[in-house]
């Protein structure tokens, strides 16, 4: 998700006349103005740098290569290309991908090697962390962490914890299946207060509001659009924000 421009991005992957075939594309928000940004590509894994323009993403017909452009498919440029590329082997491609903008740094799994890291412009490729079918990996700048899964014949399948650089590894919880993707909530700072999805902050929104407040098991799109004070939690310290954005609206 761009927030900054306001597009969807996704990988769109098809089987045709039993040839894989893919692309990248995009739309606006609210579904409209679909448009394929980068044709020929079965890219599994994007993550998106609105910043600095750019939309990179892992190929799984390219082994382990991971490749950028800009955002509206433009300058495509390969980033990426580790010393273990097995093309003919799925084992050994690029699997998950996530990006640190704090730190200026890419990382992304390998099938039978790990957890590797480099910087943007895919220089000083470190490899982190060994592990053996590693799937998808996200960047927690918050907390100066990275959340990844694994799943193989000798362990159940999980999700994991560490440092930036691999250490202090730790297990958060064991799953059921092979995880595919890793996302945080990413919400628009402009539905704060927007209960009723109107897309303005009205005295109609005001029941639901308080609802949201007394009731703690309420649905989790409606505890986002009441963290009026974006602090992450649903309280009563929303209470002025909301009353706030009532009478002059919100940013």
């Amino acid at each position: 998700m761009d927030w900054v421009n306001h597009k969807l991005y996704w990988c769109n992957n098809e089987i045709v006349e039993g040839e894989l075939v893919g692309s990248i594309r995009r739309c606006d928000l609210d579904f409209s103005n679909i448009e394929t940004i980068i044709d020929g590509t079965t890219a599994q894994f994007l993550a998106l740098d609105p910043q600095n323009n750019h939309v990179y993403w892992t190929d799984w017909r390219a082994g382990n290569r991971i490749l950028r452009a800009e955002l509206d498919g433009g300058n495509l440029t390969e980033v990426i290309v580790s010393d273990t590329t097995i093309p003919s082997s799925a084992q050994h491609r690029a699997r998950g991908l996530s990006l640190d903008l704090a730190n200026d740094k890419i990382y992304w799994t390998e099938g039978s090697f790990g957890v590797f890291r480099a910087n943007l412009d895919g220089t000083d490729i470190e490899h982190l962390i060994d592990a053996v079918l590693p799937g998808a990996i996200i960047v927690d700048e918050a907390s100066s962490k990275i959340i990844y899964a694994i799943a193989n014949s000798t362990i159940s399948p999980s999700l994991f914890t560490a440092d930036l650089d691999g250490t202090n590894i730790q297990p958060i919880v064991s799953v059921i299946s092979f995880v595919t993707d890793l996302e945080f909530a990413d919400i628009d700072p402009s539905i704060a207060g927007d209960m009723n999805w109107d897309n303005q902050v009205g005295i109609d929104d005001l029941l639901l509001f308080v609802g949201t407040l007394l009731n703690p098991d309420e649905l989790l799109c409606n505890r986002q659009r009441a963290d009026v004070n974006g602090d992450g939690d649903t309280n009563g310290l929303d209470i002025a924000s909301f009353v706030n954005c009532l009478l002059y609206p919100c940013p």
